[in-house]
This record gives C-alpha cells, structure tokens and sequence, in this order.
C-alpha cells in the first residue's frame, strides 16, 4: 500500500464532469425539473461518487511490470 498512486485532483476533475453530465441527462430526459435542488443533489452525488472512487479504487499495476 505504500507504492499506491492516488489522483484526488484527477477525481475532482472528473467528479465535477460526471456530475454535470449525469445531471444534463436527468434534466433533458425529465427526470428530474431544472433548477430543482435535486439537479443539484446529482452533481453533489456524482462529485463524491468519483472523488471516493479516486482515492480508494483500485489501481493498475506500473508499466513494464506483469
């Protein structure tokens, strides 16, 4: 566990995007009314989803190792 690589800025970057996607797509379906807390509650939601799964996700093993 020492050698573990974590990206928590690479998480909030991508918890930020996926967030606003999922958040885009609930609202242009109709899932859920723009400008409603919930579309809020989504981007909050899909922000700590990723920035969890960045720092406590697996990760791939070095290059050139098997």
């Amino acid at each position: 566990m020492k050698d573990r690589k974590m990206h928590p800025v690479r998480g909030v970057i991508g918890g930020i995007l996926f967030g606003l996607g999922l958040a885009i797509v609930l609202g242009t379906l109709g899932v859920i009314a723009f400008g409603s807390t919930a579309l809020y509650l989504v981007i909050a939601m899909g922000f700590l989803a990723v920035l969890a799964w960045s720092t406590v996700g697996p990760v791939r093993s070095p290059r050139g190792t098997t």
